[in-house]
């Protein structure tokens, strides 16, 4: 799953604990902030009151910027309960850290906002192991939910293997029931199973959920793989806001380990110089749109 943290409202006391927050949050360090509560933002807001009004500019300014690394929760929050107590009520892998504005680090995992920026950061941003359809969904799932475009750049994308398909499909399914209007796909014409496949173009559509005909754009770029084969070496899933570097493309192969990072910020904008913004070192052999 994403990193999900959960952080209590009440600790964001100032300017400075959003800066620190700020600075470990998002797409490129692969930490997200839970609404937990659903009304996390409201609450969050409500703390500013007592700032200065240059300040509660500020940190609302911060808000903002946090709203794109705000995830749903989708855990249980009982009212009558002290925040903190319906963060430790949550099983142990709910979230991958709580925050909070205690003094001292606890036994049960709790790191004071205080303390935030001596944790070890470093850890997290990736994963390994052996991943199916569900697990690789929710590590992707904030990524796809906030998205307006995505990219895939996979070598071997090969949609027609079942679990796949399955794959491939979940990955549409919820970005385009999220914000997503758009993916574009692109593969190597030589090595990509796809090269197989005389009239793409026709075959491709039949795996896909027909829901989505004509109401969302799914575009194909097929490509010699010369002038960009370190890019294509390893694959990746992107957007505006940032990516994630899949070790096997869009691929479930049972039983066997891969990674899942998320890219830092020279990773991401080569991605999109490279893939969206089209140089002319970058040449499209075909391309269709589904």
């Amino acid at each position: 799953m994403a990193n999900e943290w959960a952080v209590d409202p009440a600790c964001i006391k100032d300017v400075a604990d959003f800066g620190i927050l700020q600075s470990h949050m998002g797409f490129y360090e692969g930490n997200f902030v839970c609404r937990f509560p659903s009304s996390w933002l409201p609450k969050a807001h409500a703390e500013l009151e007592n700032l200065s009004d240059l300040d509660k500019k500020r940190a609302v300014r911060y808000l903002q910027k946090m709203k794109s690394v705000l995830i749903k929760a989708n855990r249980e929050y009982d009212p009558v309960l002290e925040w903190k107590e319906n963060a430790l009520k949550q099983p142990p892998d709910a979230f991958f850290g709580v925050v909070t504005d205690d003094d001292e680090p606890s036994t049960n995992g709790v790191l004071p906002i205080s303390k935030v920026d001596e944790f070890d950061w470093s850890v997290g941003s990736g994963v390994r192991g052996v991943f199916d359809v569900d697990t690789t969904i929710s590590f992707m799932k904030p990524l796809l939910v906030s998205s307006s475009q995505l990219v895939l750049v996979d070598l071997y994308f090969d949609p027609w293997n079942s679990q796949s398909r399955d794959l491939f499909n979940r990955v549409l399914s919820t970005s385009f029931n999220a914000k997503c209007d758009e993916v574009s796909i692109f593969v190597d014409n030589n090595k990509s199973v796809l090269s197989s496949y005389s009239n793409l173009d026709l075959e491709l559509p039949k795996i896909i959920n027909e829901r989505w005909s004509n109401k969302k754009r799914i575009r194909v770029f097929t490509h010699e793989n010369r002038t960009i084969k370190d890019k294509q070496h390893l694959r990746y899933l992107f957007s505006e806001l940032g990516g994630i570097r899949l070790d096997n493309g869009l691929r479930i192969e049972p039983g066997k380990a891969c990674d899942h990072s998320w890219i830092n910020k020279a990773t991401h904008e080569d991605l999109l110089r490279t893939f969206v913004e089209r140089p002319n070192s970058f040449m499209s052999r075909s391309s269709f749109t589904i």
